[in-house]
């Protein structure tokens, strides 16, 4: 019985690594020059409040030291991480928003 679950463990990992797409190429495309990052930046945080929130997309086009900075109605700047602005978008319901 052992064998058999290990057996079909192992086989699930060697699938998933053979069938299974790396980030690189399932989002290679999104960054192809400014404009192709742009247009997917807009796509990511835009959309319907049925459709998932894309984080690993999103991730994907940002630099692993990026920060996002945002101001607010007095002018002033706050940074955090990719990861940090996700937090509360996680924890609130989607709502529909089409960012122009």
């Amino acid at each position: 019985m052992n064998k058999i679950i290990l057996t079909s463990i192992s086989l699930v990992f060697v699938c998933n690594s053979i069938f299974g797409q790396t980030n690189k190429e399932k989002y290679a495309e999104d960054v192809t020059s400014v404009t192709a990052i742009i247009n997917t930046y807009y796509a990511v945080v835009s959309g319907s409040s049925d459709e998932p929130w894309e984080f690993e997309r999103d991730n994907y086009i940002h630099s692993k030291n990026a920060f996002i900075t945002r101001f607010d109605e007095n002018g002033k700047a706050e940074m955090h991480s990719l990861e940090a602005e996700y937090i509360p978008i996680g924890l609130s319901p989607k709502e529909n928003f089409y960012e122009k």
